[in-house]
């Protein structure tokens, strides 16, 4: 689908510097301010989880579920100078071994596609006008509304992305649904009956990202690789609200805090990828992730021997 894409330009830009750490040391006459021990309790922290998931979180729509990688994703990267393509593809794919995915060899047909451009919204607007099938299929069940795909056509955000999914049979392998271009729906054979859970499964078949690399500032190649990351691994919602969270969504917000993929982050996509995801109701899913989120964010603690943090 992307073999036929041509951009007229290649846009050079090199990695950026990393932000140095400037250590502060106080005086001995300063002030020394106690702060008693901050106990977060297990009630605390579970809301704290489940408020990190629902703005993370974006599903094709109403009653599907979290989508991830079935098994593997191939990492395409156009219009940056070739050793910053190279370093993005590379991390991507890196993560996604984490996963316990594969990633494809140079060549592959690519399912993560990330575009550099020095007009973000413009690019995205013309790539859609052009292509309109690679962003909505006119199916429900494999992407977000209609309204979602006009908000990342908009604004000035430096990245801006677009995720696809297919509800799969599990059994057979095949789509659960009748794809465009097909004629017949396809005929899915239960092994078993259950209300609680399915053998239709949600799978990313098709991320796009765009980069504007005009707007990128102070962002080190680094934490643009972690960024983009979390975006090809997950259904991440563009307008979520991660302001109260340590994550690398936030790093545009705080460049010089955020220096990449965090606990946070890994814990999430850790719960994504070691999900049950035969639970028929996504609220289920859901609470699944956020359990082993908890599970995961306690654990850090305990193994930091630090309270636990917000």
């Amino acid at each position: 689908m992307f073999s036929s894409l041509v951009f007229a330009a290649v846009l050079t830009i090199s990695p950026m510097p990393t932000i140095q750490a400037q250590a502060q040391q106080a005086s001995s006459d300063d002030p020394v301010t106690e702060i008693e021990d901050v106990v977060v309790t297990g009630q605390r922290l579970r809301a704290l989880v489940d408020n990190f998931v629902g703005e993370v979180a974006a599903p094709a729509g109403a009653g599907r579920g979290l989508a991830r990688w079935r098994a593997s994703l191939c990492v395409g990267v156009v219009n940056f100078r070739s050793d910053v393509g190279q370093y993005l593809a590379d991390k991507v794919s890196d993560e996604a071994r984490a996963l316990g995915l594969d990633a494809g060899e140079p060549g592959c047909r690519p399912s993560v596609i990330i575009v550099g451009t020095d007009d973000g919204a413009g690019l995205t607007r013309d790539w859609v006008n052009t292509r309109p099938n690679a962003f909505h299929t006119g199916i429900g069940a494999m992407t977000r509304s209609r309204a979602a795909l006009r908000k990342i056509q908009e604004g000035d955000a430096p990245v801006r992305w677009w995720h696809v999914s297919i509800p799969m049979d599990t059994h057979s392998g095949q789509a659960a649904i009748r794809l465009p271009g097909e004629e017949n729906a396809p005929q899915i054979a239960t092994s078993s009956a259950s209300r609680l859970r399915s053998q239709v499964v949600d799978y990313l078949a098709r991320v796009v990202i765009v980069v504007d690399v005009t707007k990128l500032d102070d962002i080190t190649l680094e934490q643009l690789a972690d960024y983009v990351s979390l975006i090809a691994l997950a259904q991440v919602d563009p307008q979520g609200d991660v302001s109260g969270f340590n994550t690398v969504l936030n790093v545009f917000e705080d460049t010089a805090s955020v220096t990449g993929l965090t606990e946070w982050d890994r814990g999430y996509l850790a719960a994504l990828y070691g999900l049950d995801a035969s639970h028929v109701r996504p609220g289920h899913q859901a609470g699944a992730m956020a359990a082993s989120l908890e599970r995961e964010r306690r654990t850090a603690g305990r193994r930091d021997g630090a309270a636990l943090e917000d």
